[in-house]
């Protein structure tokens, strides 16, 4: 006797390509991310002075570049450029993340093989952030289209989140404000807001290196793949 043939259930079907999907990032994108061998991975990752240089070259460059539309936002539209700690302040925050990045790229693994996946894929989101800066520059001057920055929305989101903690905290007045006479526009704050913003601004860079990421991926796949279906050459 012949069993009965069930319709299936579109929302069984459903759920089972949603569990499907992430087996398929795990298969494709984490072996380039994850080490084969845990232990070994962990102990060579260690700090490498003669890449240190060549590093802190690179993200002098990039961060100094990508640090100019907050600067001019907050130097120019702000007027904080009336207040030397705030200054001071926003230059010791980029010298911050210069050192950070340079340090963490230094250290022995994948991000200092240039042949490397995970290095071709932050090196092409730097450029990608780069000609993004260059938009912004192009449209900061307007103060119509610097809404459509990048830096503008990291900016206010990094302020309110300050402001709010500084609120649940039991402070009285604002943890930063934009007046340069004001004490908020001191060095501590505008330290932690430059900060806080660049923090935010790197997620950012990150979200575009792992779509980077995958983009060189796919590239060299497709490569490999013909090079594998190409008929091989006479001898």
């Amino acid at each position: 006797m012949k069993a009965a043939h069930l319709p299936e259930n579109p929302g069984t079907e459903k759920v089972r390509r949603l569990r499907v999907f992430p087996l398929f990032i795990f298969a494709h994108f984490v072996p380039f991310v994850v080490p084969n061998d845990l232990s070994s991975a962990t102990t060579a990752m260690t700090f490498d002075p003669a890449v240190f240089p060549r590093q802190l070259r690179f993200w002098t460059l990039h961060c100094l570049l990508n640090a100019a539309p907050s600067l001019g936002i907050a130097l120019g539209w702000l007027g904080l450029w009336r207040s030397t700690p705030a200054v001071v302040a926003m230059f010791t925050a980029i010298a911050t993340f210069i050192l950070l990045y340079a340090a963490l790229t230094s250290l022995r693994g994948p991000l200092t093989d240039p042949g490397h996946i995970l290095a071709r894929a932050l090196h092409l989101g730097t450029r990608i952030r780069a000609w993004i800066t260059g938009l912004s520059l192009l449209v900061l001057p307007t103060g119509v289209f610097m809404v459509f920055t990048p830096d503008y929305w990291c900016g206010m989101l990094a302020i309110g989140l300050l402001n709010s903690a500084a609120r649940h905290l039991g402070m009285a007045g604002p943890f930063f404000s934009p007046d340069p006479a004001a004490a908020t526009s001191g060095f501590l704050p505008v330290y932690a807001t430059t900060l806080l913003e660049g923090f935010i601004l790197s997620f950012f860079l990150l979200m575009i290196s792992f779509f980077a990421l995958i983009f060189l991926q796919m590239r060299d796949r497709r490569k490999a793949f013909a090079g594998a279906g190409s008929p091989a050459a006479p001898r």
